[in-house]
């Protein structure tokens, strides 16, 4: 049986991302904890304590705090020179404010359920986490941030979780709202691709603009995160066969 032939792959589903009716359940494949699930949770938790009961927020800066966020100052000298690695992974889990949050997490969410019930739990995590990986290897690597903004979010594992999705189901149509408002039926792989190429359009007006000009569209975005995210879910996907050949297995 064929990728597209199983019935939750026809085209005529509505799948979910965001704000679309779901054809696609959230158990996921194997048994055990739904990393989804506890991955939202610890996300919720932290907020919650942050912002909540005022704990841990000065410590999102500082080096050897619980929540260390990486930065292009002194944050990135702490990461790789002094072996503070735990920001790594603890920098996905904290978020600037309600809504940064709330978007992320929906995202997620919707986009995590359904590689859950295509790849499984652990193929999921993978993907999650790899992607976060990416997307903090190209912020660090590509924007110059001589003021040392610490980068906070999971931006990066919901742009990944699209790029799996990307390879894998590239011809699936999902329904979803276009700038937050329009809704419209759109395969996934030109959605992934469209996306890509705003991302990489934003990266660039970044890289040319000042702090302090004004261009509220780029200001306090860590679009190289969002643009390492997504190639890093849509490599992980191809070359792991989950969209069906390998890219390790195809002729060149």
């Amino acid at each position: 049986m064929g990728l597209y032939d199983r019935d939750y792959m026809s085209s005529d589903d509505q799948a979910g991302i965001g704000w679309s009716r779901g054809s696609t359940g959230g158990g996921g494949k194997g048994a055990g904890l739904n990393p989804l699930k506890i991955i939202i949770a610890i996300n919720i938790a932290v907020f919650i304590l942050q912002y909540g009961f005022n704990l841990f927020g000065e410590l999102v800066r500082d080096a050897n705090g619980p929540f260390f966020a990486p930065d292009g100052g002194v944050s990135r000298r702490s990461l790789f020179a002094e072996g503070k690695v735990w920001g790594v992974v603890t920098h996905m889990f904290v978020h600037g404010d309600l809504l940064h949050v709330a978007v992320n997490l929906l995202s997620i969410y919707f986009l995590g359920r359904m590689i859950l019930q295509i790849t499984g739990n652990s193929q999921f995590t993978k993907i999650y986490f790899l992607s976060g990986l990416a997307g903090l290897v190209f912020q660090l690597a590509i924007v110059p941030n001589p003021a040392g903004t610490p980068m906070v979010g999971a931006s990066a594992c919901a742009f990944g979780l699209l790029g799996a999705l990307g390879a894998i189901l590239p011809e699936q149509r999902i329904a979803a709202l276009l700038f937050f408002v329009l809704p419209v039926r759109v395969r996934i792989g030109k959605l992934f691709q469209g996306i890509v190429l705003v991302t990489v359009v934003l990266l660039i007006v970044t890289l040319f603009t000042k702090v302090g000009d004004g261009v509220q569209l780029v200001g306090g975005t860590a679009h190289a995160a969002h643009l390492g995210g997504a190639l890093g879910g849509w490599l992980y996907a191809r070359f792991a066969g989950l969209g069906g050949s390998s890219l390790t297995r195809e002729k060149l």
